[in-house]
């Protein structure tokens, strides 16, 4: 079955529509277990008064804890945004944080700048995140588990972005 790509009208309607609806209406479509797809309950939004934000998953893995296999771990994020060109707009960016605990923040204000030139309208992760106030003036809805204080460049240096 090919999916079939939503227009413009059809994000608008979904973006007045909270999470809950729309997870009891994917039910009644009876295509996978009522208990599957869902988050854990420690992710939250960071930014609550921005408005909700829909779009089409780009995924990918993060980790700082280890050094990154080969080259500028920065390199793996041209590849990610090569790779979302593949996907529709709008576009979501969902980061799972391989690290337990996690070592870093998954994301800041030169990500989320970069995110959002590239047709992404909102970051979902399991990591953490710097930069708040910056981002929060970039209007970019994100959620998450945990905030980081820890320098991310540090720890970029030594991460690996891997598109899934």
């Amino acid at each position: 079955m090919t999916a079939r790509i939503l227009n413009a009208e059809e994000f608008a309607q979904l973006r007045k529509v909270d999470s809950p609806t729309v997870a009891n209406v994917i039910e009644l479509f009876d295509i996978r277990s009522y208990v599957a797809g869902y988050t854990n309950l420690t992710l939250k939004a960071i930014y609550p008064k921005l408005p909700p934000a829909v779009g089409y998953a780009v995924t990918a893995t993060f980790r700082a804890a280890y050094p990154a296999e080969k080259g500028d771990s920065y390199g793996g994020l041209p590849q990610l945004i090569a790779d979302s060109m593949a996907t529709p707009e709008p576009r979501m960016v969902v980061f799972q944080d391989l690290d337990d605990p996690s070592q870093a923040a998954t994301y800041g204000e030169v990500m989320v700048t970069t995110f959002k030139a590239f047709g992404f309208v909102g970051l979902i992760t399991s990591g953490g995140a710097r930069d708040l106030e910056q981002v929060d003036r970039l209007q970019f809805p994100c959620w998450l588990p945990r905030l980081s204080s820890r320098t991310a460049i540090a720890a970029f240096r030594k991460s690996m972005f891997l598109s899934t």
